[in-house]
C-alpha cells in the first residue's frame, strides 16, 4: 500500500540537498538572520537537528492518535532544541541530524501499512496519515534549505 522505498528516496534526496547547502556555508554566513524570526542560519541548522530528533516521537504520537499539543508547544520544543544546541558547531549539528536521519529511515521501515495509514491532526488542523507526516519531514529539509540560501543571498525571495 505504501511505497516506503519512494518515501525514503524523497527523504534522502531532500536531506542530501540540505547537506549540500550546509557544506557550502562560510563562517560569515552563520550569523545572518533568516525569515524564521529571531533565528540565524546557525540556529536554523540547530533547529533541523532538533527536528530530525523528533520525527519518531511525532509519528508515534500520530499513530497513538494523541491530540496535537498545539502551536505553543511546537514553538517551545523548537526554541528549547535550538537553545540546547547553541554551543554546537554546524558540523556537530549536521552529524546529529545525519544520525537521526538514518534512525528515522529504519523506523519508517519498521511500521506496518496500518500504522502508516492512521490519520491524526497537525498543529494547523489538517488531518493526514502517518505516512504524510514522514513525507512532511522530508519537505522540511527543502523548506529550510531555501530559507538558508535566501539568508545568505543565494536563493529567491519567493
Amino acid at each position: 500500500m505504501f511505497d516506503r522505498d519512494a518515501m525514503i528516496a524523497h527523504y534522502n534526496q531532500q536531506r542530501d540537498e540540505f547537506v549540500e547547502v550546509l557544506r557550502s556555508l562560510r563562517p560569515e554566513d552563520l550569523d545572518k538572520p533568516t525569515v524564521c524570526e529571531g533565528w540565524t542560519v546557525k540556529d536554523l541548522v540547530a533547529h533541523m537537528a532538533t527536528s530530525a530528533s523528533t520525527v519518531q516521537l511525532l509519528m508515534n504520537r500520530h499513530i497513538a492518535r494523541e491530540p496535537n499539543p498545539g502551536l505553543a508547544a511546537l514553538n517551545e520544543r523548537n526554541a528549547q532544541g535550538v537553545a540546547a544546541r547553541k554551543a554546537q558547531s554546524v558540523e556537530e549539528s549536521l552529524a546529529e541530524l545525519l544520525s537521526w536521519h538514518d534512525k528515522n529511515v529504519a523506523f519508517l521501515r519498521s511500521l506496518s501499512d496500518e500504522h502508516l495509514a492512521v490519520e491524526n491532526s497537525l498543529v494547523n488542523g489538517s488531518v493526514i496519515p502517518t505516512a504524510q507526516r514522514f513525507t512532511n519531514s522530508a519537505n522540511h529539509y527543502g523548506e529550510h534549505s531555501q530559507q538558508i540560501l535566501q539568508a545568505i543571498g543565494r536563493g529567491s525571495k519567493a
